[in-house]
């Protein structure tokens, strides 16, 4: 939970929230909600415990997964295993928490790259030539 304190919750994509609630309010309210388990996606059964593939699958409503390599020189094979079937791994055990409702998958920030601008709205992009319905 160290890691998710000074990494994540300390994020400015919780501002707003932080100023809502207060820091103390906030900080509860997030240690109650977020259970941090350590695993390996490239690992069989992502290398989680028996213990915690249990409380996952009988408590967890929202995966999230921001787990991947932006390393362009990564040997095709390993940025496969990364980024592709690590998340696929992961869904698999989405599929089996008895309570999910969102699986958000948080991709590179190199995938609309070539929009003009400085904001990227969250929204399907249509390619040059191509009609996105």
């Amino acid at each position: 939970m160290i890691r998710v304190k000074k990494e994540i919750l300390s994020s400015e994509c919780f501002d707003e929230i932080r100023r809502q609630r207060g820091e103390h309010q906030f900080m509860q309210f997030a240690e109650s909600k977020i259970m941090p388990i350590e695993g390996d996606l490239l690992k069989d059964g992502l290398n989680i415990s028996r213990e915690d593939y249990v409380k996952i699958t009988e408590n967890v409503d929202i995966i999230i997964n921001s787990a991947a390599s932006v390393r362009f020189d990564d040997p095709l094979k390993e940025a496969l295993a990364i980024n592709f079937f690590g998340p696929a791994k992961l869904l698999d055990l989405a599929k089996k928490c008895k309570k999910i409702k969102v699986f958000c998958h948080i991709s590179t920030a190199y995938v609309n790259c070539d929009q003009v601008g400085a904001f990227i709205e969250e929204k399907i992009y249509e390619r040059p030539g191509e009609n996105v319905e």
